[in-house]
């Protein structure tokens, strides 16, 4: 998930956290799948363009 802000002179700027929280499930053509476990080349089924393969994978430690 990416929180995005338009600014007022139309102008998008990216906030905050981005990507899903270890735990997370996401469809996949064979049933949910912890998102841990998603590797590049996965398919994973999205809301509006159906199965997409996975292009990059992340992690990140944030702090509280």
């Amino acid at each position: 998930m990416t929180i995005v802000k338009k600014i007022t002179d139309g102008t998008i700027a990216k906030a905050g956290a981005r990507g899903l929280c270890a735990g997370a499930n996401v469809r996949t053509p064979c049933g949910a799948r912890r998102i841990e476990f998603v590797r590049k080349g996965d398919l994973i089924v999205t809301r509006d363009n159906g199965l997409q393969p996975v292009r990059m994978t992340w992690t990140q430690t944030v702090t509280a």
